[in-house]
């Protein structure tokens, strides 16, 4: 099949800064960059950093959910970010029991989450294995911050684990972008007739050329 390229994926980026965005900073319960959702986890829920698994460096972010009646998650503390530009957010996870979903959200000045086309997401649901989460989204006019969580609901169990978290700002100069196209094909010379299906030809008593459509 063939892979498609967006035109945010083709533009020239610039990352924006994530404290801890490996999960490699850690001590005394806290995940520096980072917080638990919610502070304190319920019962049978946990967020930690853990070296089960890596993807790169010597740890993750481990999060579990082994209750059918709460959610869990983490969240990134609060990113500045350019109001209607477009964010790239990469993560891997890998997912050991059922799914985590990511989401990239916007806030505005007063750091409220804005509401209409103010969040993006992705369910994150490859077993066993290291896998890319990717969410593409236009921050609204009115945003100033971001933020990245990563989330299990409730009514379910799940256990997955993520790391290698980035930000990318798309830098669209003047709406030109960097695209790389196929190598050309000559088709021949340009058709200079009308083309049309099931015609007929003939001619009339006088030897005039006639079609018949």
């Amino acid at each position: 099949p063939k892979s498609f390229t967006t035109i945010a994926e083709a533009a020239e980026k610039e990352f924006v800064t994530i404290t801890n965005p490996g999960f490699e900073e850690s001590g005394q319960g806290l995940i520096p960059g980072w917080l638990r959702l919610p502070e304190p986890t319920a019962a049978d829920t946990s967020v930690e950093v853990s070296s089960e698994q890596a993807y790169e460096g010597n740890n993750s972010l481990k999060i579990v959910d082994n209750s059918t009646k709460a959610s869990v998650g983490a969240t990134s503390e609060f990113i500045e970010i350019e109001p209607s530009a477009t964010y790239i957010l990469r993560a891997k996870a890998y997912v050991s029991k059922a799914s985590v979903r990511l989401y990239l959200k916007f806030f505005d000045s007063a750091k409220k989450e804005i509401a209409n086309n103010g969040s993006y997401t992705v369910l994150a649901n490859t077993l066993n294995q290291w896998s890319d989460a990717v969410i593409e989204g236009a921050a609204p006019a009115n945003a100033v911050y971001a933020q990245i969580w990563f989330y299990m609901g409730a009514g379910g169990v799940s256990t997955a684990y993520v790391d290698d978290i980035s930000l990318e700002k798309v830098l669209l100069a003047e709406g030109k972008v960097k695209v790389e196209f196929g190598s050309s094909e000559d088709l021949g010379e340009a058709v200079q007739v009308p083309l049309t299906q099931g015609a007929a030809y003939t001619k009339d008593s006088k030897g005039t050329n006639l079609q018949f459509f």
